[in-house]
């Protein structure tokens, strides 16, 4: 009967102490995903106060009075000017030389249709005037 009852209580420890183990890894495992979910929390945070941080420094620079600032400015600025300026005028150009390519091409059309039509007509007059003699020929 002794060995009984120890047996048992050995069984009943045993599954006391699982439990424990068990009850631990689960408060264990919830410290871990609160750390996660701040260690996220956190970086977040901190990956916004670092575009806001930019973001001012930007403008800082915006309204600032250095000299080498004010260059750099004007200088980008003329480089802005200038490639719209050139990218507009190649435009127009390839515009006015479409333009031109397509009159160009009208013309030759029209030019290529009168020499069908006269070499066409040309040809009736001598196909007709063939038979003509032909027919005058026979009789």
């Amino acid at each position: 009967m002794n060995q009984c009852s120890d047996l048992l209580k050995r069984r009943r420890n045993r599954a006391v102490a699982e439990r424990q183990i068990s009850e631990e890894e689960k408060k264990e495992r919830t410290k871990q995903l609160r750390k996660e979910r701040a260690k996220r929390y956190y970086e977040k945070n901190k990956q916004k106060k670092n575009f806001i941080t930019n973001y001012f420094q930007i403008n800082d620079r915006a309204f600032s009075t250095s000299p080498e600032f004010a260059t750099e400015l004007l200088q980008s600025h003329k480089l802005r000017v200038t490639k719209s300026y050139f990218s507009h005028i190649n435009s127009e150009s390839q515009r006015v030389a479409s333009v031109t390519q397509t009159q160009s091409h009208k013309e030759l059309l029209q030019s290529h249709k009168l020499r069908v039509t006269k070499s066409y007509f040309s040809y009736i007059n001598s196909e007709s005037h063939r038979a003509t003699l032909v027919t005058e020929s026979q009789s």
